[in-house]
């Protein structure tokens, strides 16, 4: 992801209990700054399961 976006991704882990939420925070600009399409194709691209439009929807409702 640093390579396509110049932004490497936070992975969330069990120790911390703001972690997902930090994830989810760095994620977000990504996909709003360069589109959905483009982001879905760097997940494929991975290898890595692609997010629907509900779960974008949901991510980006969760950070209100």
């Amino acid at each position: 992801m640093t390579d396509t976006f110049g932004l490497g991704l936070k992975w969330p882990n069990a120790t911390r209990w703001n972690s997902v939420y930090l994830a989810t925070e760095r994620l977000m600009p990504i996909i709003n700054e360069q589109g959905d399409d483009e982001f879905r194709s760097a997940c494929a691209n991975l290898g890595v399961s692609r997010c629907t439009d509900a779960e974008i929807a949901f991510l980006s409702e969760s950070l209100l």
